[in-house]
């Protein structure tokens, strides 16, 4: 089954904002979730304080490069963000991203998300 990936309009300039080699590891990771979202990405589920099922993330470029989407149906994958690990930066931009999105139920289940991302990073440190 092929899947169409769409990146919100601010995934997009994540995208233009990394340079050329950055981009094309995200470009891989993308093509990766046109054929199988649910194997390559890793399930972000539920946890005591938040609800993250829905969500996954896809780490890309050594492990320094963040892809947070979401399956909406069953062969539309959504994605969020996409930005560099480094010193929390994916996590600020995607916490700002969920403020200001219209629709609240899903950024508020992205928040989560983050929150969750947030705790694992400062748990790696």
């Amino acid at each position: 089954m092929s899947y169409k990936v769409e990146l919100l309009i601010e995934a997009q300039d994540d995208l233009l904002a990394l340079d050329r080699d950055q981009q094309s590891k995200v470009v891989k990771g993308l093509l990766k979730l046109e054929i199988a979202p649910e194997q390559f990405g890793a399930p972000l589920g539920s946890q005591k304080d938040s609800n993250l099922t829905g969500f996954r993330k896809l780490v890309v470029g050594n492990q320094n490069i963040r892809i947070v989407y979401r399956i909406e149906k069953q062969s539309v994958v959504i994605v969020w963000v996409i930005a560099a690990r480094a010193e929390k930066k994916c996590y600020k931009m995607a916490k700002a991203r969920i403020d200001s999105h219209p629709d609240r139920d899903l950024a508020g289940q992205l928040e989560s998300v983050l929150t969750t991302a947030w705790t694992d990073v400062n748990d790696d440190s």
